[in-house]
């Protein structure tokens, strides 16, 4: 019986670091960054483009995914698996690209990097990769229709056009990398001790 109780506690304070964990994560990290109205959310909707997939919140707080199929001056359309949905860009209270990095297979699809590029978002750090140049890491800064700005490691801001990319992915940095190592320590450390414990 003591052995049942001692195992039922553990679950719990198992899932209590866990869920304890997720709260700690910023919302800059889960990759939430909801947009700022309807003209954000047109301006997103239409750099994804159409037969985009993507994530869309509403205001009312219910949650849709699919492809977009048509892109109109006060709505889209959302293919997802209950149907065809008109979504008014008001209504939304965010929109995310389901695709958030890029790999060529051979040669580039620029439609596809300017998605992922959209997907990371402004203020995203990334790594650029190129076919002939080295990579390039540092912050996205402006994501235009033909190209977006990068803010370098080393300072200088880079226009990269979308046809000239061949990997794109998010980089995340020593620090935060450091702090993620630490915070799953903190989390699993009691945890391993408390399952220890009794044996």
């Amino acid at each position: 019986m003591k052995n049942a109780r001692t195992e039922h506690w553990k679950r719990v304070a198992a899932l209590g670091l866990v869920l304890r964990m997720v709260t700690l994560v910023p919302a800059s990290a889960s990759g939430f960054a909801p947009s700022v109205g309807a003209t954000a959310t047109e301006t997103y909707v239409r750099l994804l483009g159409d037969n985009a997939n993507a994530r869309v919140t509403l205001v009312s707080g219910a949650r849709l995914s699919g492809s977009i199929v048509a892109i109109g001056e006060t709505d889209f359309e959302l293919s997802t698996r209950d149907g065809l949905r008109q979504i008014a860009y008001d209504s939304v209270a965010d929109v995310r690209s389901a695709k958030r990095s890029y790999k060529a297979k051979s040669s580039t699809d620029p439609l596809e990097v300017r998605r992922a590029v959209t997907g990371l978002g402004v203020g995203k750090h990334v790594a650029v990769g190129f076919r002939n140049q080295p990579t390039v890491r540092g912050h996205i800064e402006h994501i235009g229709s033909d190209e977006f700005a990068l803010r370098t490691d080393a300072g200088s801001s880079q226009q990269i056009a979308y046809a000239d990319v061949r990997e794109i992915n998010e980089n995340m940095r020593l620090r935060t990398k450091i702090i993620l190592i630490a915070i799953a320590v903190g989390v699993l450390a009691p945890v391993l001790y408390a399952a220890n414990y009794d044996q």
